[in-house]
């Protein structure tokens, strides 16, 4: 078992063991490339490796961060607890206001135009239009953790959570 704060990476024919520099406990992973790649941590902690090492990300937050995503190097968001969601704007990670509490678990989005989702604790989905926030309706309602968020495009965005709980954007509802 790797100790906390420890990356593997895949060199294309074994894992490889990289101390990122932290010994938090590491939640989530995100990137574009082999020099652009993103990891949130329990502790509001945020890394990049940018094809030579590591660095630490002021992030503003203690909160901890369990899920981020990216439109390019420019453009990325941290989710996680309290509703945290961040915005690196290609110098500095940006505080949003998600309009929850909530803790959330997953953060993703379309590129073109910028679309995000993410979900969390109690049935939670917020939908961003890439600046503000907003809570969007479950039919049925559920107040299953949804930890999960993933689509093909703007029509077909699925949501999963526990007890085997699933949901589908299909572009209106």
């Amino acid at each position: 078992m790797a100790d906390n704060g420890t990356i593997l990476k895949w060199d294309g024919a074994a894992w490889l063991t990289q101390f990122s520099g932290t010994t938090e406990i590491l939640l989530a992973v995100w990137g574009t490339g082999a020099e652009n790649v993103w990891v949130v941590s329990d502790q509001g902690t945020i890394l990049r490796w940018d094809g030579t090492s590591w660095s630490k990300q002021t992030s503003g937050t203690t909160a901890v961060l369990r899920g981020v995503w990216g439109a390019g190097a420019s453009s990325v968001w941290a989710a996680g607890d309290g509703g945290t969601v961040l915005k690196w704007d290609g110098t500095k990670w940006l505080a949003q206001i998600s309009g929850t509490t909530t803790a959330l678990f997953s953060v993703w989005g379309i590129t073109n135009p910028v679309t995000l989702w993410a979900v969390g604790g109690g049935g939670t989905i917020l939908k961003s239009n890439g600046t503000s926030w907003s809570s969007q309706t479950i039919t049925p309602p559920t107040a299953t953790p949804l930890t999960g968020v993933w689509g093909s495009d703007a029509s077909n965005i699925w949501a999963v959570g526990q007890d085997s709980t699933f949901v589908n954007w299909n572009g209106t509802a």
